[in-house]
């Protein structure tokens, strides 16, 4: 069972917050220096931009285990959006990948 797997098991909540730093070491080891290294630059937020947001497991892995995944996912992207005020134009939800179109305010 591979490290997400474990974290999916233990609460598909825990497996979105932390599948990012999870990546990172994956991609570039645990040096010490890891701190340091930034995938991407710092996306710059205006009120009204609207972003297409999407993230894919790997090697086409799935991300979501069923249904109840999928609501949970839902639910966690509902608590973000009334804590940032973001609003969700589209989106799409497929079992190893999913697709937000977000504006935000």
């Amino acid at each position: 069972m591979s490290v997400v797997e474990m974290f999916v098991h233990s609460g598909v909540r825990t497996a979105y917050l932390l599948f990012g730093y999870l990546r990172s070491l994956t991609r570039y080891g645990c040096g010490d220096n890891l701190a340091f290294r930034m995938a991407r630059k710092i996306r710059v937020q205006y009120p009204g931009a609207i972003y297409h947001a999407m993230n894919r497991g790997d090697r086409r892995e799935a991300i979501f285990n069923g249904d109840n995944d999928r609501l949970l996912f839902l639910e966690t992207l509902a608590e973000a959006c009334d804590k940032t005020d973001w609003q969700i134009h589209a989106w799409c939800l497929m079992k190893n990948h999913f697709h937000l179109v977000v504006e935000t305010p």
